[in-house]
């Protein structure tokens, strides 16, 4: 019997929920068995994880009639949303070139 368990998986955060619902279940059926006794292959999904980053850890369950159970697990992950906050100061007079700006980005993988 050969069991492939799926792969730890890092999508992108520029995704509708719809993208990523079809990307896990597309990650989904890539653990596969094949041979053995009554094989069957299952796993604990809840969903996807939601746009806007997150990661769900997955246990897939091989069971067979003719050996003990298989287990593995894999996660799948969105990566955060990339945002930035802007600060500034005004200049102290028109013509003047002491004002600032500043961006901080946060998240985002």
């Amino acid at each position: 019997m050969v069991f492939n368990c799926a792969h730890d998986t890092i999508m992108g955060s520029c995704h509708t929920q719809a993208e990523i619902n079809a990307a896990y279940n597309t990650w989904l059926g890539t653990a596969t068995v094949s041979g053995g006794c009554n094989s069957l292959l299952s796993n604990n999904s809840t969903g996807a994880p939601l746009v806007g980053g997150g990661s769900k850890t997955v246990t897939f369950t091989l069971t067979s009639s003719c050996q003990a159970n298989i287990t593995c697990n894999a996660t799948f992950t969105v990566a955060t949303t990339f945002t930035a906050t802007a600060t500034k100061t005004n200049v102290t007079c028109n013509g003047s070139a002491n004002g600032t700006a500043t961006a901080n980005p946060v998240g985002g993988t």
